[in-house]
């Protein structure tokens, strides 16, 4: 169990006899208190860290998101929108900590606070009228909702059945092993400065780092994988924009100063075709920077006559497995 200084339990008995009272004569004042309630806090994570002289702020999310009626059209339109802007800003060992305090809900609470996530972005993808140059990354609404989001996703894999640890330690010691690759690349004849080039790293999400936990890892989360996926948001979304953000992100220098929402680092919300879509950008990038690294190295070896750096299949539409193998080999 996880150390909160909330008693849940006493929250949800408050709030089940509070909306027990007919015509809920207090829910207008309740969604108002919620919205000037996000944009104190909105102002106080931007201007200081709260969260350094007073832990007990996290209670307030937890006890915010124990409202019953957050999927009304009222906390839906007014008060919800505003709540996920701040939650969008909270600190990443904040956001682990509500990921390990929802990893003890059940698996049906849990489902419910997703679908009512899920209900907000949809609704604001669907209402929403952009301006020309306006894009979805420019909705600080839906950036908010798919971050509180992942906070769901990862408590969901925190609470979930995983992959046993000394499984895990196995699977690492293998791929720690060297590789062909690693012994081709000592060679010394590729170790002049314009040929050593960085080798891509695997991203890791920062809460993902945080929990100690892969996605990949986990055998059996607490609310499946799909009931993350929105469809009306991987329709609107703009790929190829989206992979731009995608990859000032995976640059260090840039990251800190980019302010565009990539949601490729959250893939769980996009569909397959979204997502095969991304991965196309992605190869057609480096398949162009590969090239260009590989005429430059023929242009300071100076062989102008050297052969430009394309592989060229000839293969026949019925025979694609057949014919790749022998012009390969």
């Amino acid at each position: 169990m996880v150390d909160v200084s909330v008693d849940i339990a006493s929250v949800r008995r408050a709030f089940t006899a509070l909306f027990a009272i007919p015509d809920l004569p207090f829910q207008s004042a309740l969604v108002t208190a919620v919205q000037y309630l996000s944009r104190t806090l909105d102002s106080d994570l931007r201007a200081t860290n709260m969260f350094s002289c007073r832990l007990d702020y996290v209670n307030i999310f937890i006890i915010i998101m124990e409202i019953p009626a957050l999927d009304s059209l009222e906390f839906l339109e007014s008060a919800m929108p505003q709540f996920c802007k701040t939650v969008g800003l909270l600190p990443v060992s904040i956001q682990a900590q509500l990921a390990r305090v929802w990893s003890t809900f059940t698996k049906d609470r849990l489902k419910q606070m997703v679908g009512c996530v899920q209900q907000l972005i949809t609704v604001r993808v669907v209402t929403s009228h952009w301006p020309q140059s306006a894009q979805l990354h420019d909705d600080e609404c839906i950036s908010g909702a798919a971050r509180l989001l992942k906070v769901l996703y990862y408590a969901c894999i925190v609470g979930g059945r995983r992959d046993p640890a000394s499984v895990l330690a196995a699977e690492a010691a293998l791929s720690d092993n060297i590789t062909l690759r690693d012994l081709l690349e000592a060679d010394a004849a590729i170790e002049r400065a314009f040929e050593r080039k960085e080798r891509p790293t695997h991203w890791v999400d920062p809460l993902a780092r945080e929990l100690a936990v892969q996605p990949v890892d986990c055998r059996e989360p607490l609310v499946a994988f799909e009931e993350f996926v929105n469809e009306s948001l991987s329709e609107a979304l703009e790929m190829d924009k989206d992979y731009t953000h995608y990859r000032a992100a995976m640059v260090p220098e840039v990251a800190q100063a980019a302010s565009k929402f990539s949601f490729m680092l959250h893939p769980f919300l996009l569909t397959t075709a979204v997502k095969n879509l991304g991965l196309f950008y992605d190869n057609r990038v480096r398949m162009i920077s590969e090239r260009r690294a590989s005429v430059l190295q023929n242009i300071y070896d100076g062989g102008q006559a050297v052969s430009l750096p394309y592989l060229r299949l000839h293969i026949q539409r019925d025979q694609i497995v057949n014919d790749a193998l022998v012009n390969v080999r």
